[in-house]
């Protein structure tokens, strides 16, 4: 009940495609945490700035902004989105750091149970433009069936020039910097 697309991206691509989406729906990016009950959005001004210093973060039609569900964790010491029951896409994203580039995902719910035992499905508006987002990703992706990622022709270089080596569970491409095999 939930889908997910998992990529390696440089940071100029996630920028380019998260723009392309914005251009044709008006939507809002949700940070991961916020101190209250009120999801705290970015202004979609720099996105390069929010994709350097935030690791995951939620996008959300406007029009789907007030149908957002918040739960108070205490573990995390703040208000998190219950991406269960809200119309959010989580967008976790992928980093090219000192030695390795990491994988990032879309990550999305469209039918959840209620606390009855109900299967409740979001909404067929939602689920359209989850599938317009998906979409304008793959278009211009290329995909990978043995690992099941998706790539950037700057990922496919870096690797290539690189000669990194998938690791941490195909979680990231990682340089050898030990000089050993």
């Amino acid at each position: 009940m939930s889908k997910q697309i998992n990529f390696f991206m440089s940071l100029n691509t996630q920028t380019n495609l998260l723009n392309k989406i914005s251009s044709k729906n008006e939507i809002i990016l949700i940070k991961r945490k916020f101190s209250t009950e009120l999801p705290e959005v970015f202004e979609i001004i720099d996105l390069q700035k929010i994709l350097k210093n935030e690791y995951t973060i939620y996008i959300c039609r406007m029009i789907d902004f007030s149908s957002i569900i918040t739960k108070y964790y205490k573990t995390h010491d703040g208000w998190l989105i219950d991406i269960d029951r809200s119309p959010v896409i989580e967008f976790s994203a992928s980093r090219l750091l000192d030695n390795f580039h990491t994988r990032g995902r879309f990550y999305v719910i469209d039918k959840y149970f209620s606390p009855d035992g109900r299967i409740i499905e979001k909404s067929q508006e939602f689920k359209k433009w989850v599938q317009y987002v998906f979409g304008v990703f793959r278009r211009h992706l290329k995909y990978d069936e043995s690992s099941f990622d998706y790539y950037d022709s700057d990922v496919k270089r870096w690797i290539e020039m690189s000669e990194a080596k998938l690791g941490a569970g195909g979680m990231r491409w990682e340089i050898n910097i030990r000089g050993t095999s």
